[in-house]
């Protein structure tokens, strides 16, 4: 089938889809593979990461054709932009959309973290990607947006002068607008990652699928495996190691404070983690010293292991309360 253009109406008509589907998906490979990425790159993916869920959503709300000499109203104007108003909209929708759905994810079951946010972003330009297909395949083919046609249009025009002044006009307030919208999503990526190095270090429980900052053992039986999920998250900037130190703890009450009667020991666990990245691996003990309110506390050490473990030496700590029954 063919349209007054004498464009083919096949991949033409999709081709920008195509195109956002592939960087999404390369950039999910790159968020999930083994190896650290540059610095740079981190960035430039995390301003590739806000424009791809706003084109594809523009996608999906316009996907007729750009509007013409004979379309005097302004509401059909308004509903059919031509490319490079479809990029100023992609810019500020992914400005609003990437946030969004960053949110959305914080009430989710999983944390917010790089990867999950890189899936969730690609999972929202899938759907919108599909959505905006099946609508300009909808519509008749005269009336389909078919961006190679309108860019091969719109550039001939440059070459050969005939909309001269109008097009270049055009063309760089569009550069100007998405150069300057680039630039302020890649200075707060990396005025983000540059700030305070740091590790973070948590416990987590719950049920498969579902493991959150909560939910944890709260009455065990002795000689009985109490098992959680460790995270080290590495923003230090450079690849580090790591020790865990595991100690059961039972408190007293003085008149100086809170002191430390007796304790119990467990096998300690080393990683190597590269920078920013995440690991997180399962972390099981068994007591045997029992108690009401005993402190299972976790170290985290970034280098040698002092010879007295405890936490006012630890890099970072944290701990949950058991009560353990004989």
């Amino acid at each position: 089938m063919t349209d007054r253009g004498g464009e083919s109406d096949g991949v033409g008509v999709v081709l920008d889809l195509v195109v956002v589907l592939v960087v999404a998906a390369a950039l999910l490979v790159v968020s999930f593979g083994p190896l650290s990425v540059p610095r740079w790159l981190e960035l430039a993916l995390a301003v590739v990461a806000v424009f791809l869920p706003g084109y594809a959503l523009v996608a999906a709300l316009f996907p007729r054709r750009p509007s013409t000499a004979n379309d005097q109203h302004f509401a059909e104007r308004v509903r059919r932009p031509d490319g490079f108003e479809r990029v100023v909209l992609a810019v500020a929708t992914g400005s609003v959309a990437a946030p969004l759905l960053g949110i959305a994810l914080n009430f989710s079951p999983w944390l917010v973290r790089r990867r999950a946010v890189h899936a969730t972003l690609l999972g929202f330009v899938l759907v919108t990607s599909l959505v905006a297909a099946v609508r300009r395949f909808r519509l008749p083919s005269v009336e389909r947006y078919a961006p190679a046609r309108r860019w091969r249009a719109a550039l001939g025009g440059l070459v050969d002068g005939r909309r001269g002044r109008e097009v270049d006009l055009v063309t760089v307030a569009v550069a100007v607008a998405v150069v300057v919208a680039a630039a302020g999503v890649f200075t707060v990526a990396s005025t983000a990652q540059t700030g305070e190095e740091f590790t973070e270090f948590a416990v987590l429980s719950g049920a498969e699928g579902r493991l959150v900052a909560g939910e944890y053992p709260e009455n065990v039986t002795a000689s009985d495996p109490v098992a959680v999920e460790l995270l080290v998250e590495n923003r230090e900037g450079e690849r580090a190691s790591y020790t865990v130190v595991t100690m059961l703890q039972g408190l007293t009450e003085t008149e100086s404070g809170t002191r430390v009667s007796e304790s119990e020991t467990f096998q300690r666990v080393n990683l190597t983690v590269d920078s920013g990245r995440v690991e997180r691996f399962d972390h099981a003990v068994t007591p045997t010293m029992t108690g009401a309110r005993l402190r299972l506390a976790f170290l985290l050490y970034r280098g040698p292991v002092p010879d007295n473990p405890r936490l006012s030496n630890a890099y970072r700590h944290t701990h949950v309360w058991l009560n353990v029954s004989g």
